[in-house]
């Protein structure tokens, strides 16, 4: 097969470039899959509700560090046999269901770096459920873990939209920062010092990397 033919959702070297709420999508006719993990990919547009529907039996769903936005459907609580849920580092927004994290067979559940995500749990609701939910590490984002259940119902009612997000800025920030002294100094160092055991394997490697990914781009011209 050509490169031009190359199917978007066929699993290529480089990962899947697609639109997850695509309802053409040829993922939402496998109703009978329990584990959909499509992590560290490139799949945008937002988490639809109707992946219940499509997906009776899935139990764990696996979506981190892609690039979906919007709000995190309620309509994933229908999913009663649901038990991992990983949804961080995307760019979610909205709150996050309160259903969810009392689904009865919920064990992971992470939705952290979504800087506009927010909601609420509650220390007794956490014990109140018959299994520990782990991973709810909520760091940036704007949910929040509160003693109480009435705690939690206050900060849910009083609850405002964080601003939007800048992820450009932020990465064109980031790349594009100067130096503080420590760092100039350390660069320096490492200069003088030459390229360490591990760098230089490191080095190996990648050349390495690069002639592998030259044969196949040679072997995909030769078909």
């Amino acid at each position: 097969m050509q490169e031009t033919d190359e199917l978007p959702w066929a699993c290529p070297w480089r990962g899947w470039r697609a639109r997850f709420d695509d309802p053409a999508a040829p993922w939402w006719g496998w109703r009978s899959i329990e584990k959909f993990w499509v992590d560290a990919n490139f799949l945008h547009g937002a988490i639809p509700a109707f992946v219940a529907e499509k997906w009776p039996a899935l139990r764990t769903l696996d979506l981190y560090d892609n690039d979906l936005g919007g709000t995190i459907p309620p309509e994933l609580a229908r999913l009663t046999g649901l038990h991992q849920l990983l949804l961080h580092d995307n760019r979610l927004t909205g709150t996050v269901p309160q259903a969810l994290l009392a689904l009865p067979k919920m064990q992971l559940l992470q939705f952290s770096v979504n800087p506009e995500l927010g909601g609420c749990t509650s220390e007794e609701q956490l014990r109140a459920n018959p299994r520990s939910v782990l991973g709810l590490w909520p760091h940036h984002t704007a949910f929040r873990i509160t003693e109480t259940a009435a705690e939690c119902a206050a900060h849910l009612g009083a609850w405002v939209a964080p601003p939007p997000h800048d992820y450009d800025g932020e990465l064109r920030a980031a790349m594009h920062a100067p130096l503080t002294a420590e760092e100039e100094a350390a660069e320096d160092a490492a200069g003088r010092a030459g390229p360490t055991k591990e760098q230089h394997g490191a080095e190996e490697d990648e050349e390495d990397e690069e002639g592998e990914l030259r044969e196949d781009e040679e072997l995909r011209e030769e078909l």
